[in-house]
C-alpha cells in the first residue's frame, strides 16, 4: 500500500531476458480508496479539464523515463482493478532496472518523486533461450486472462451492438441508447487494442479528422498557404459520396469530429450535412475558424448544440494591425460574431463547449 491508495497486484515481467528482445509487459493495480482516482495519460489540446486531483503512473528504465502508462478513461473507480501495459525492448547485455512509480500530475520525470509500485531488476543475457515451462505458463496465463480474453470478449460485444444498431433498433430513444453503448464499447476496445499494440484491430476510430473543403476566404500574412506551390482555393470540396460514406461508416463510433486542417471549415458546402450528422449520431464537433462566417443566429444555435471546442483565430487587439495581418477580415464584424456565439454559449447548460 502507498500514500496514493493504489495496491500493486502483480505483473508479467521476467527476471531474465535475451538480448534484442521486445514485448509488451503488463501490470495490475487496484484503487483501495473510497473515491475515484484520476490520471493524466491522454494529453490533448481538446481535453476537458478535470477538477479532481490527478495522478500519473510512469515507467522508468535505469532511472530514465520510459513511458507514461495509459489508464482507460483516465480513471479508476473505488475498489476497481486495472491492467496497464507498456512496451519494452532490451539493448545489449547486463542488468537493467525497471521501476513503476505513481506521482502527482506536476511531479518531475524523476524516480525521486512519487511512490514506487514496482522495483524490478532484469538480467539481459546474449545466449539466453528464454524457455522455462513454469515461467512460460505463468506469463502466458497473465497475457490470456488480462489481454487476449478481455479483447476477444470486447470484440464480441462490439459486433453484437453494431449489428443491433443497424438491424434491430426501434424508435429514436432506443437508437440513441444503443448508439451510446456502441460508442462506449468501441472506445474500450480501441484502448485495449492500442495498449497491447494490436497490428490488426477490430475497433473503429473514436476521433475523426476530416477536411471537407480546402478553400479559405482570407489571405492571412502568417498562413502556410502563402508559402506552398498549391492553390487550395481551386481544389474542389469533398464529394457528396465520400462525405456520405464517412458519416455512415465512422460517425456511429466517433466521439469527436474535427473539421480543421487546411481550409476554412465553415465555407464547406457540406457544413449543414455534417451538423445534422453530429446531431443524429451524437458526435461532438471541434473546429478552428477565422470567424467571418459565424453570422446567422439559427446557424449559431445549431452549431452550438454539437460543439465541443471552437477556436476563433484572432491575431491582434488592434483593429488596424488585425486587418493588416488578416487580409479580407473585419475586426469589428468578427468580434461581434464571437460575442453572438458567446451569448448563445451562456444560455447552454453544463457542459458548455470550449471557446
Amino acid at each position: 500500500m502507498n500514500s496514493y491508495g493504489i495496491r500493486f497486484l502483480g505483473h508479467n515481467i521476467p527476471r531474465v531476458l535475451s538480448a534484442n528482445f521486445s514485448s509488451i509487459f503488463g501490470f495490475r493495480i487496484q484503487n483501495t480508496l473510497n473515491d475515484a482516482l484520476y490520471f493524466q495519460s491522454h494529453a490533448s489540446f481538446y481535453d476537458t479539464v478535470i477538477n479532481e486531483k490527478v495522478f500519473k503512473i510512469n515507467v522508468f528504465l535505469n532511472g530514465d523515463f520510459l513511458i507514461n502508462a495509459l489508464v482507460l478513461n483516465d480513471c479508476i473507480r473505488s475498489g476497481q482493478s486495472a491492467t496497464l501495459f507498456f512496451p519494452f525492448q532490451t539493448n545489449g547485455e547486463g542488468e537493467c532496472r525497471l521501476q513503476i512509480i505513481v506521482a502527482g500530475k506536476n511531479a518531475t520525470m524523476s524516480t525521486d518523486h512519487g511512490d514506487t509500485l514496482l522495483d524490478w531488476v532484469v538480467q539481459i543475457r546474449k545466449n539466453f533461450s528464454g524457455f522455462n515451462l513454469q515461467r512460460q505458463f505463468k506469463y502466458g496465463l497473465f497475457k490470456f486472462l488480462y489481454s487476449e480474453l478481455p479483447i476477444q470478449l470486447k470484440r464480441l460485444q462490439f459486433r453484437f451492438l453494431k449489428a443491433k444498431y443497424y438491424l434491430f433498433y426501434h424508435g429514436n430513444s432506443s437508437k440513441r441508447t444503443i448508439l451510446k453503448q456502441l460508442k462506449d464499447i468501441n472506445r474500450q476496445l480501441a484502448f485495449m487494442e492500442k495498449q497491447v499494440r494490436k497490428l490488426k484491430v477490430a475497433s473503429l476510430p473514436c476521433y475523426v479528422g476530416i477536411d471537407t473543403t480546402s478553400r479559405c476566404n482570407l489571405s492571412c500574412k502568417s498562413c502556410f498557404r502563402n508559402y506552398v506551390d498549391i492553390d487550395f482555393n481551386i481544389k474542389p470540396d469533398m464529394s457528396d459520396n465520400t462525405v456520405n460514406q464517412l458519416i455512415k461508416e465512422l460517425f456511429p463510433t466517433a466521439y469527436t469530429v474535427n473539421l480543421s486542417t487546411i481550409g476554412e471549415p465553415l465555407l464547406s458546402r457540406h457544413m449543414e450535412k455534417v451538423l445534422n450528422a453530429c446531431i443524429e449520431y451524437q458526435v461532438s464537433l471541434s473546429l478552428t475558424t477565422n470567424g467571418t462566417l459565424l453570422k446567422e443566429d439559427d446557424f449559431l444555435e445549431k452549431l452550438a448544440s454539437v460543439l465541443h471546442h471552437i477556436e476563433i483565430s484572432f491575431d491582434s487587439s488592434s483593429p488596424e494591425l488585425f486587418e493588416k495581418l488578416r487580409s479580407g477580415a473585419s475586426y469589428n464584424r468578427i468580434l461581434q460574431n464571437v460575442k453572438n456565439l458567446g451569448k448563445i454559449r451562456h444560455t447552454l447548460p453544463d457542459t458548455k463547449f470550449n471557446l
